[in-house]
Formats: structure tokens, C-alpha cells, sequence
């Protein structure tokens, strides 16, 4: 899957103090980075393997840090829920035949292609509608993380990334 601009997503603690303590963590763990975009308490990156990436965190990442999360991300498009789906519809055969998944919507809303906004419920619904495998909430083996964001203070994107659950960290999971 290609990318528009960043491939990595990394959410922190809040304060200057934590963003730059954050980034001398990620200085520290990843050998090569580039910074696409920073708001309140997110960094957006660009690495040259976003699972790499998180795994090298994953491992290397100390208990006491003020990061929160790290998603790989695979894809960035309009944040049009119809736009979202024909690209899930196109590679959620990463997942395994057998395997269970569940879709996570988060940050701003997904819009319809009338401009209406979508309710998180219905956008989930229409995505899982053509996805021919099993969905489990609470145990499940792959994710498809959708997050939507604004980019540069005032463009919004949908991130979307299709993934073993591991590659999706969440401090709060640790």
C-alpha cells in the first residue's frame, strides 16, 4: 500500500515537556525519521517500515515513558466513508481466512460523499459489510485502525491500517 505523506503515528502524554521527551525516546530507538506533522499530544512520522518501527519501540520502549500509542499506518486518503471501504474492501484479504478482526474508528468523523457526517456505528457497519471474515471485539487476532485527523492545522485524512493486533501499541495494553 502506498502513502501520502506519514506512515507512523505516535500519541503522548500532553506538555511540551512530554512531546520533547517523547521524541528524544523515538531519536533513541529509531535510527531514521521524519516528522510530517505535530498537534496537541500527536507526532505524525515518516519511516522507511512502520511495523519495524513499531516493533523496534515495542521492545526498546521504557516502562516510565510518556507515550501512548504507536500505529503503523498503511494507507492516507479524503476522509469519505465510501473511500475508506473500497480500500478495506481491497486489502482486508491480509487477513487470514480463519483469523478474527474487529475495525476501530477513531479521532474526527468520517464523512459520506454528500458531505453529511457519519455516525461511528453506521461507518463501521457499511466498512464490515463486504469484509468475509470473522468479527470478535474483544479477542481478536488483526485490527483495521481507522483514525481520522488533521493534517498541517486544516486538512483532514483517514489513516487506515490493516494489522496483526501486536502492531497497534497502546501503553494501556502493555
Amino acid at each position: 500500500m502506498n502513502n501520502l505523506s506519514f506512515n507512523l503515528i505516535v500519541t503522548h502524554e500532553p506538555s511540551y515537556a512530554n512531546y520533547k521527551w517523547a521524541l528524544d525516546q523515538l531519536k533513541s530507538i529509531l535510527e531514521k525519521f521524519n516528522i510530517v506533522d505535530v498537534s496537541q499530544s500527536r507526532v505524525l512520522l515518516r519511516v522507511s517500515d512502520p511495523y519495524e518501527a513499531v516493533e523496534k519501540i515495542v521492545e526498546k520502549l521504557p516502562k516510565d515513558t510518556p507515550i501512548l500509542r504507536v500505529i503503523p499506518v498503511d494507507i492516507v486518503i479524503e476522509p469519505y466513508v465510501e473511500d475508506v471501504a473500497e480500500i478495506v474492501w481491497k486489502y482486508y484479504t491480509k487477513i487470514p481466512p480463519n483469523a478474527t478482526f474487529r475495525i476501530t474508528l477513531e479521532g474526527r468523523h468520517l464523512y459520506w460523499r454528500n458531505n453529511k457526517i457519519a455516525h461511528t456505528d453506521e461507518a463501521i457497519r457499511y466498512i464490515a459489510s463486504k469484509i468475509n471474515r470473522k468479527v470478535d471485539l474483544r479477542n481478536y487476532e488483526w485490527e483495521i485502525y481507522i483514525r481520522v485527523l488533521k493534517i498541517h492545522k486544516h486538512v483532514e485524512v483517514a489513516s487506515i491500517t490493516i494489522a496483526p493486533a501486536k502492531y497497534i501499541f497502546s501503553k494501556a495494553k502493555r
